[in-house]
């Protein structure tokens, strides 16, 4: 059976759409990536602003001796710690998950 200029230029098409469904996949995961990078980053973000205002209630309602307050500045910088923390552990967690599926991803290609 011979092909025809037709056939072959079908087939070029046929695999240039795959070749940009591909790519378009590699992308996909790469903004994936990205937005769970920015969502744990604004964890730590938000831990680092809620310890800061923390402190800065123990330190300005220490000096008024209102220690009411002061706790309030114990709990927030308690809170924001808890905040940075959760922040780190949910990045190294999704960096192992992201390493691990892309892993097995390319064991299944090469097979």
């Amino acid at each position: 059976m011979k092909l025809t200029t037709k056939d072959t230029e079908n087939v070029r098409l046929a695999m240039e759409r795959n070749q940009l469904a591909m790519d378009r996949n590699i992308l996909a995961k790469e903004r994936t990536d990205l937005a769970k990078e920015r969502t744990h980053l604004s964890y730590i973000r938000t831990g680092i602003t809620i310890l800061m205002g923390g402190i800065f209630f123990i330190g300005y309602f220490r000096e008024q001796h209102q220690t009411l307050y002061s706790y309030f500045g114990y709990a927030g910088a308690i809170l924001g710690l808890l905040f940075i923390i959760y922040g780190i552990y949910a990045h190294i967690k999704a960096k192992k998950l992201v390493k691990t599926i892309s892993n097995e991803l390319d064991n299944l290609n090469h097979e």
